[in-house]
């Protein structure tokens, strides 16, 4: 782990460590340009329970993270709800950053999305006005047009029942109306009319985000049910300590 901290820690940084090539050269500089902030880089594949006590210690007011936890929004969303930190703020630091990284970075929750292969001191500049609740992506034309869920990723309101949740699973392989409802033994009227509802009750904009975000969450779901768990056993083990 790398890590310095300033003199009066008027922010608090926590960085991916994927996120950072050289990290004692690009932390150093940070250090230079954010005098009085403390900054920390991470593990991403710690345990999430070893992430929510991180989480608790440092209480991160940014948070940069690498690309690859755009896959697993949600799961960072609540261990920072867990550890009492759902105002930070949560960016995306890229190498490569293009409409395609925005629009996922929107979409998940995300306030900002930094290009790190920028000078170091231009990164940290990037925090600072992050911090300040200034995102570069407030004056894209792109990003004021991509939707974001009240909740991002979170589609439970959908499946009423085994029926509809049978019918979520099996646009994710590519079948048709006609096929699912052959599969099932439904009529395609029906098919179409349990999706239209789920629809609605989620709010996903098209039955390919909402077979997505179901098919996404199941995992999360186990994710997320695992992170509670390891919180609650390291709760006991310290009781018991």
């Amino acid at each position: 782990m790398f890590n310095f901290s300033g003199g009066g820690g008027d922010m608090r940084v926590l960085v991916d460590s994927l996120v950072l090539e050289s990290p004692f050269e690009m932390l150093g500089v940070w250090q230079g340009v954010l005098p009085t902030a403390a900054v920390e880089s991470f593990d991403p594949f710690e345990t999430p329970a070893s992430l929510h006590a991180r989480f608790v210690r440092f209480r991160p007011d940014v948070l940069v993270v690498s690309l690859q936890w755009l896959t697993i929004a949600p799961l960072l969303f609540t261990l920072l709800e867990f550890s009492g930190n759902l105002g930070t703020r949560r960016v995306i630091g890229s190498p490569v950053v293009n409409d395609v990284v925005k629009i996922q970075s929107v979409y998940r929750g995300f306030f900002d999305v930094i290009d790190v292969s920028q000078p170091p001191d231009c990164v940290a500049k990037q925090v600072v006005c992050i911090h300040r609740g200034v995102s570069s992506l407030d004056d894209d034309v792109l990003w004021s047009r991509v939707p974001r869920p009240m909740l991002v990723g979170d589609v439970s309101p959908g499946p009423r029942n085994q029926t509809d949740a049978d019918i979520l699973e099996l646009p994710c392989i590519g079948m048709r109306d006609v096929d699912i409802a052959s599969a099932l033994f439904l009529s395609v009227q029906t098919i179409k009319n349990r999706v239209s509802s789920m629809l609605d009750r989620t709010g996903a904009n098209n039955r390919t985000q909402l077979a997505f975000q179901f098919a996404h969450q199941k995992m999360l779901t186990e994710m997320t049910r695992h992170a509670r768990h390891e919180k609650e056993t390291h709760r006991a083990s310290r009781l018991n300590a």
